[in-house]
């Protein structure tokens, strides 16, 4: 992931950054083990503990909304405490709550510990980010972005199908959470001697953020500003791209976490498969995920400016036929039909496929691009706040599903969404331009200044 502005980089230079990306990837990956265990075990939690499919997506629901609330607040902390030391915080605090839930019995108990661990949680992404922003350049954040979300994508595939591995072998729900704890744990301790915030602390200077950052030419140079509240959040409010992509958050996330949380109870539910079956099942909407954001990366980064926008509208048209087709097919084929499992876990990795590009866009690249090295946590955090307030209504989706109205309105509805988005994106994609448009002409006049001074002399 060497670019033409890493030229002439020192070998140490590479050598850390290679250290902090792997390090950046394990830690958000062990983020997400001690996320995504409460969707794994949910069925075995609600047998155990007697809690009923309402309780558990108000559980759901509320760990949203706090984990929302969350990203608003902390994003302003990271800008002030640091990448590295956020992301080892939140991590720490996670894992150590992931233990104190195996002692809850009750759905407030459950409930209150659950919020407070999503709270930490919320830290993660903006600080990674921050990190990220100060070791690649503007060129490369499509590729790094697409990198980054392997932690959240493909390792969610892989929690779920570990954790799969581990409930079939009879593990408790408890166990299950000890093992994700400990894995926190084990990656908190060496990245605080190991990772780094920025090539400043080896004495490498920091890559220049991209001109689109709504903070200006002057906050570029100042490496080591931390900006004010006012500062941060005012050039941000007069963007029109930045509530394009609040709203594009809420509805992405929200189709996004519906299949994350419930697709091993649609699975349960719909075709009957065990509890370790359906979470192993169930790891082929992050898998393909994965694949999905890794070429949307790529695409962005390749594709001329002018065109990235087409990139996520084509996604979002695909994502709403493969939406349409698994309504058509929850209504109609039986659970005993042998072509059900295959039809079912095709239609769930299309809409992993055609969903997860534009999604990782949201708070990567555009992210990096908007916010720059200086605001990134604060834009990302609220970018990706906005999304989980949108996610607190998937919880409601399985009380739908419960009140008898099944599954099929369920994926129509986030049909419609998608099609919504996809005008968004559209509008986000005029103004992109324009802006493109704008900044050349600058680059232009200051060319054709630069050339008449030069000639006078």
């Amino acid at each position: 992931m060497t670019t033409a502005a890493d030229e002439g980089r020192s070998a140490r230079f590479y050598l850390w950054r290679r250290v902090a990306v792997a390090l950046l990837l394990l830690g958000y990956l062990t983020y997400y083990f001690n996320r995504t265990n409460l969707s794994v075990t949910s069925k075995a939690i609600m047998e155990d503990l007697g809690f009923n499919e309402t309780e558990m997506g108000v559980i759901v629901s509320v760990g949203y909304a706090v984990y929302a609330v969350g990203k608003f607040v902390t994003g302003t902390w990271v800008e002030r405490l640091g990448g590295r030391n956020s992301f080892l915080l939140g991590l720490g605090i996670s894992s150590l709550l992931t233990i104190g839930m195996s002692f809850c019995k009750t759905v407030p108990a459950f409930t209150a510990v659950w919020s407070i661990s999503r709270f930490a949680q919320s830290i993660g992404w903006g600080a990674l980010v921050r990190i990220c922003s100060c070791w690649f350049e503007s060129k490369s954040y499509g590729r790094v972005m697409g990198m980054m979300s392997l932690s959240y994508m493909l390792g969610d595939a892989l929690i779920r199908l570990t954790l799969g591995v581990l409930q079939n072998a009879g593990l408790s729900w408890e166990e299950v959470f000890y093992v994700c704890a400990s894995l926190g744990i084990a990656v908190v301790i060496p990245s605080i001697f190991l990772l780094k915030q920025s090539p400043l602390l080896i004495g490498e200077s920091e890559p220049h953020s991209s001109e689109k950052n709504v903070y200006g030419e002057e906050t570029k140079q100042e490496e080591e500003r931390v900006l004010t509240l006012r500062e941060l959040m005012v050039p941000l409010l007069k963007t029109p791209k930045f509530y394009i992509l609040l709203v594009l958050s809420i509805v992405l996330t929200l189709i996004r976490e519906t299949f994350n949380s419930w697709t091993p109870i649609y699975l349960s539910d719909v075709l009957g498969l065990s509890d370790g079956d359906a979470s192993m099942a169930s790891m082929v909407f992050p898998f393909f995920g994965t694949i999905s954001a890794l070429i949307g990366g790529w695409l962005v980064d390749r594709v001329r400016p002018r065109w990235r926008g087409g990139v996520s509208v084509c996604f979002l048209l695909l994502l709403t036929g493969a939406l349409i087709g698994l309504a058509w097919f929850s209504d109609r084929f039986p659970a005993t039909d042998p072509l059900a499992l295959p039809i079912a876990l095709t239609l769930i990795s299309l809409i992993g496929l055609f969903l997860m590009a534009p999604y990782s866009f949201l708070d990567g690249i555009y992210t990096l691009e908007l916010g720059g090295k200086h605001g990134c946590a604060a834009t990302a955090s609220i970018i990706n706040g906005a999304g989980y307030l949108g996610a607190t209504f998937s919880g409601f989706v399985l009380a739908m599903t419960d009140s008898g109205s099944g599954w099929g309105p369920v994926f129509l509805l986030l049909a419609l969404l998608t099609v919504a988005s996809m005008l968004a994106f559209i509008l986000f994609w005029y103004i992109d331009v324009r802006d493109i448009n704008r900044t050349e002409m600058r680059h232009s006049q200051g060319d054709r200044k630069s050339t008449r001074l030069n000639s006078s002399h």
